[in-house]
């Protein structure tokens, strides 16, 4: 179905309290998505997309002293965390996935080989996944410099190069 993607990250919030004095908070989550791996329509490439984010307050901790939180001062901070950090951290999981998905952007480039042509990689078929491991089947394509294809020889003989 899927890869499972778990990031774990904190970050510190800053700010004046109520009476002035500078107040941090601390906060700790995990952010998690189920990524698939699809197939790019327009360039054939494959490509990964998060669905599902979730993010899960491990902590939550403040440098006032513990009689100034009161038990409603806390279960309101934990709840607007709960609706804020979503929207805040899933692009995170998004932006992630950018950066991985532009390193398949040169499997299909050209690549030379020194006078003789190029050899740029194709998929052959829909990536698959399982609990452990990414299957993504690449065929090579050779070319001469004057542009001429090279058929591969199917029963796994070595082809002649030129």
């Amino acid at each position: 179905v899927g890869i499972f993607q778990s990031v774990s990250t904190g970050m510190t919030i800053t700010g004046k309290n109520f009476m002035g004095k500078n107040m941090e908070i601390t906060v700790v989550l995990n952010i998690t998505a189920t990524n698939r791996i699809l197939q790019d329509e327009e360039t054939g490439l494959p490509i990964f997309k998060s669905e599902g984010c979730e993010v899960i307050l491990v902590s939550v901790k403040t440098n006032l002293p513990s009689n100034m939180m009161p038990n409603v001062v806390k279960k309101f901070l934990d709840s607007t965390l709960h609706k804020v950090l979503p929207g805040l951290m899933c692009p995170a999981i998004d932006a992630v996935l950018v950066y991985v998905n532009k390193k398949w952007a040169n499997m299909n480039a050209p690549m030379p080989i020194g006078q003789m042509g190029t050899v740029k990689y194709v998929l052959t078929s829909i990536p698959s996944t399982t609990a452990s491991y990414i299957q993504v089947d690449f065929s090579p394509v050779v070319q001469q410099q004057e542009g001429t294809t090279i058929l591969l020889a199917d029963d796994g003989e070595a082809p002649e190069f030129p």
